[in-house]
C-alpha cells in the first residue's frame, strides 16, 4: 500500500515531491472583513508568491522537484523549502499571472502519474 503526501499552499505555506498531494494551493493574500452580522468576508489580493505544503511526504522534496512542477507556469525567481507541519516551499514567480497559472495548473493535479496529487 503506497503512502501519498498532500501538498497545500497559500501565500504563507507550501512544497512538492514524489508521492505527494497538494491539498490547498493558493496564490492570493486574503483580506478579512466582518459584516454587521458577524460574518467574515474575504477579499483576495493576487500575489506573485505561492507557499505550498506537503503533508506526509513519501519521498524527498527538493528544489529541483518544485522547480520542475512550477516552471511551466512562468519564470521562477526563488524557491525556499523548509519543514513545518510536513514540508513547505515558498515559490516566488516573476509575476502575479505566473503565480495564478501555477495555482490553477497545480491544484488537484498529480505530481507523478498515479500519485502525488496536488490539491
Amino acid at each position: 500500500m503506497a503512502t501519498t503526501s498532500r501538498v497545500t499552499s497559500s501565500t504563507t505555506t507550501n512544497a512538492v515531491a514524489e508521492g505527494a498531494d497538494i491539498a490547498n494551493y493558493d496564490g492570493h493574500a486574503a483580506k478579512r472583513q466582518r459584516t454587521d452580522e458577524g460574518r467574515v468576508l474575504e477579499e483576495e489580493n493576487p500575489n506573485h508568491i505561492l507557499l505550498m505544503t506537503i503533508l506526509n511526504p513519501a519521498y524527498p522534496i527538493t528544489v529541483d522537484v518544485i522547480h520542475t512542477i512550477s516552471s511551466p507556469s512562468g519564470i521562477v525567481l526563488r524557491i525556499v523549502i523548509f519543514k513545518k507541519n510536513g514540508v513547505q516551499a515558498m515559490v516566488e514567480f516573476d509575476s502575479v499571472d505566473s503565480a495564478t497559472r501555477a495555482k490553477q495548473s497545480l491544484h488537484g493535479a498529480d505530481i507523478y502519474s498515479g500519485c502525488c496529487t496536488r490539491g
